[in-house]
């Protein structure tokens, strides 16, 4: 069974990779593109792993961690939701919906960079 904190690293790993467009640019506009960028972030923050870390651990989280982690899937979910198959990635990466995902991905990480009350 994984750590809180080896957890909590492994879904900030991610979630920074979603909050960085130059990360997005590097990795999906680079010289060797990922093929299924959107699959692989949308199965990486699959709900038994992202949603298991939220119940187990979130009688812990301060305000601020709860409603980031709450902006963040509903803007990351909902931006999913309406995507195409096989989204253009350099207009994702441009687009202003992408740019909200990008957004409420940084106050995601900067909640929880901060040592959280209780980890359960």
């Amino acid at each position: 069974m994984m750590t809180y904190e080896r957890w909590r690293e492994y879904i900030l790993e991610i979630v920074r990779a979603i909050a960085s467009r130059e990360h997005q640019e590097k990795v999906w506009l680079g010289p060797r593109p990922e093929i299924n960028w959107v699959g692989d972030l949308y199965n990486e923050l699959g709900e038994e792993f992202f949603d298991d870390f939220f119940k187990r651990y979130s009688d812990g989280f301060t305000v601020e961690q709860l409603t980031s982690w709450d902006q963040f899937k509903q803007r990351f979910e909902s931006y999913g939701d309406s995507l195409p198959a096989y989204p253009d990635p350099q207009l994702v990466i441009a687009g202003p919906g992408w740019q909200k995902v990008r957004e409420a991905a940084s106050r995601f990480v900067a909640a929880f960079e901060q040592k959280p009350s209780v980890a359960g």
